[in-house]
């Protein structure tokens, strides 16, 4: 009756660990490279323009738009690490006044091919594949949020290879138009571009464990003990 109490007990734990955990949101923001930095998640992001600063400009912003010309800004992170199945995945950009400028539409562009912030600028321009558009917004000194769950989970199941995002101003009236956000190279570290993740975790408890161990559970006190054979209490 004992051992049969001890499994029964044994088969509720196990069921238990199998379920679903509750759904998690986590927030991930990377650090600045070089990536000799140890630890941590990082990030790499900056801007280049068509007529001005044609090679990328790697400061505390990202600015898109332009007035007759285009400014763009490239950014990726270093996903390694990070959950590979989520239910969401979103950048989070904060946004900065742009002076007497109206504001840009935003749009995300996934980027196809390797690039390298040394030499990456308006006549050595990324190439890119599916895009996202978002409406107009006007709303600055907060954050903006942009999904981005299909690419993050064709970069993790590697699908598609992580060559980041570019942002673009689509904008075709011809006015004054920028949108400003904070860049990974900041100082203001605690408004860098963000990485929000939901997923749900599952508790696992694999059987055998290393060594060709296993789980007792038992409701005897004291358990069993470190010789290895029952004691009845």
């Amino acid at each position: 009756m004992k051992r049969f109490a001890m499994l029964f007990t044994m088969l509720i734990f196990c069921a238990w660990f199998a379920l679903p955990a509750s759904a998690a949101t986590v927030w991930y923001q990377p650090t600045p490279y070089p990536t000799q930095t140890q630890g941590g998640v990082h990030g790499v992001s900056g801007w280049f323009s068509s007529f001005y600063n044609q090679t990328l400009v790697w400061d505390d912003k990202l600015q898109i738009g332009g007035w007759g010309d285009y400014y763009t800004s490239p950014i990726n992170f270093d996903l390694a690490g990070l959950p590979t199945t989520v239910d969401g995945a979103y950048l989070y950009l904060y946004a900065l006044p742009s002076g007497s400028a109206g504001p840009s539409q935003v749009s995300l562009f996934r980027i196809s091919a390797p690039w390298d912030p040394a030499t990456i600028g308006w006549w050595n321009f990324p190439s890119t594949d599916s895009g996202y558009y978002w409406p107009v917004s006007t709303a600055v000194n907060t954050w903006r949020a942009y999904t981005i769950t299909e690419w993050y989970t064709a970069w993790k199941s590697e699908a598609h290879a992580n060559y980041g995002m570019l942002l673009w101003p689509y904008n075709s009236d011809g006015t004054q138009r920028f949108d400003k956000f904070v860049s990974s190279k900041s100082t203001d570290g605690g408004k860098r571009p963000i990485l929000r993740l939901d997923f749900t975790p599952t508790l696992e408890m694999k059987m055998p464990l290393p060594g060709n161990l296993s789980w007792a559970v038992t409701t005897e006190v004291g358990g069993w003990d470190n010789i290895g054979d029952w004691q009845d209490s």
